[in-house]
């Protein structure tokens, strides 16, 4: 018999009814005629690609196939081996938005000023036309402009992300909310306000070439700057603080309650997607740590740095055949990859926890608890020689947890090493709890008594 275990992050305001989360761990459907009904991939890990500048890195962005990065307060250029060279001065200490129109790149300040860089030279937008800019985007070789605390729009000169005209802009027309963030999407471009949402499309006039799309407008806002698309879907972070996908211009709620009351008080999202290994993820950082969700299976779970608290992933590019992603504080990028096993500088912590087993009051017994990992991932020497996970449990909703007990789970080679736990005691309702901190390869295939 296979033990109910842990599929997704689905701990909520009533962690008495389930506290149950996976936290640097994803569910993945196990093949036919598999042992269980899913298996728990471990999350990628981070390895270093490039140190540049002193740090943060508040933007990435891929242009003429160059990765470009800002880091504290200078604007780089970083090649495929990961040499940084410095093009020119970004001042401020916010997230930046970066766009490019294939000959120029884009940088938006927190402030709202506008910086291009050509290639060669990097200047300021002193353009008057220009107006300070919450976010930017391309399309249709125009750079569109979110005008700060407004609900305007504008755009650049064609193939001019220089030049700008009093007259090239118009005005989210649904309600007067202010324009948080515009996101290019399959030929339109979407304008997510603080209440609302509305995508226009290039119809060619002369006069002024956007226009908005009939039925286009969707009654939902955004908070944060949480937009991003996997295929032929949007996602972002609703102003009722419920995660949305786009099905056509209809709103479709993908967060759970448990993940709504988690992320209800998280300050300062940031958000990404990306595919890897048939997986697709919408990734939405926050301060406190990240939650992601998993389009292909529909669930959630959890990203974090144990060392600093949160995740230290804060913005992300695909350059050079790499998932490169900037660290929130440091002038660092990582290469992110399921077969890193290290989180910076510290081994990646896994962490697993069951719903609730019981039997409906009933009082159980339970001799003992075997788990099916990778066995035999064990490196040479140093940490991870002799790996050990770690189990305990609570028998009151994830309030309060046993004491530690560690099993191995196989040096190099001890691929038949079985993980078992003994004595387990009587219980009417318990949550288990699997934490793993070594640097190898980790997969969870079943949990049986």
């Amino acid at each position: 018999m296979m033990v109910p275990f842990a599929r997704m992050s689905a701990a909520g305001r009533s962690q008495a009814v389930t506290a149950e989360r996976l936290i640097n761990l994803y569910a993945e459907a196990a093949p036919d005629g598999g042992a269980g009904s899913v298996i728990l991939r471990s999350g990628p890990g981070l390895g270093p690609f490039a140190t540049v500048g002193q740090g943060p890195i508040r933007g990435l962005h891929v242009t003429r196939d160059v990765l470009c990065a800002v880091s504290g307060g200078v604007l780089y250029s970083v090649d495929s081996n990961g040499t940084p060279t410095a093009i020119g001065t970004i001042p401020g200490e916010g997230s930046v938005h970066m766009a490019d129109n294939g000959a120029q790149l884009v940088i938006v300040r927190d402030n709202g000023d506008g910086h291009v860089w050509d290639g060669t030279t990097m200047t300021r937008i002193n353009d008057p036309d220009y107006l300070p800019a919450s976010s930017c985007a391309f399309l249709n070789h125009y750079i569109v402009f979110g005008q700060r605390g407004s609900g305007r729009f504008f755009i650049s000169g064609l193939l001019d992300a220089g030049s700008y005209d009093a007259l090239d802009f118009a005005t989210a027309e649904a309600r007067p909310d202010i324009v948080v963030q515009v996101f290019a999407h399959n030929n339109t471009i979407w304008l997510f306000g603080e209440r609302t949402t509305e995508v226009w499309w290039n119809t060619g006039d002369a006069a002024f070439p956007f226009e908005r799309v009939s039925g286009g407008t969707i009654e939902v806002g955004c908070r944060y700057n949480s937009v991003a698309a996997v295929d032929s879907a949007v996602y972002w972070l609703g102003d009722d603080g419920v995660v949305y996908r786009s099905t056509g211009f209809l709103p479709q709620r993908v967060s759970t309650h448990a993940i709504e009351y988690v992320i209800r008080d998280r300050t300062g999202a940031r958000a990404w997607a990306y595919k890897e290994e048939g997986h697709a993820f919408y990734v939405l950082g926050f301060d406190q740590g990240a939650v992601v969700f998993d389009a292909g299976t529909g669930f959630w779970h959890e990203r974090q740095s144990s060392a600093v608290n949160r995740w230290r992933a804060d913005t992300y590019a695909r350059a050079y055949g790499k998932h490169l992603v900037g660290d929130y504080r440091l002038g660092r990028i990582y290469e992110m990859r399921p077969d890193i096993h290290s989180d910076g500088s510290t081994a990646l912590q896994r962490r697993a926890i069951s719903p609730p087993i019981d039997a409906g009051g009933v009082s159980l017994f339970l001799p003992e608890l075997s788990v099916r990992f990778d066995h035999g991932v064990g490196r040479s020497e140093g940490q991870g020689a002799d790996p050990q996970v770690v189990l305990d449990w609570s028998d009151d909703g994830g309030r309060t947890w046993s004491n530690e007990r560690w099993a191995a789970i196989g040096r190099i080679g001890e691929y038949e090493k079985r993980a078992v736990w003994r004595r387990l005691g009587r219980f009417r309702s318990r949550s288990f709890r699997l934490t793993y901190s070594e640097p190898t390869p980790f997969a969870i295939h079943g949990v049986a008594p």
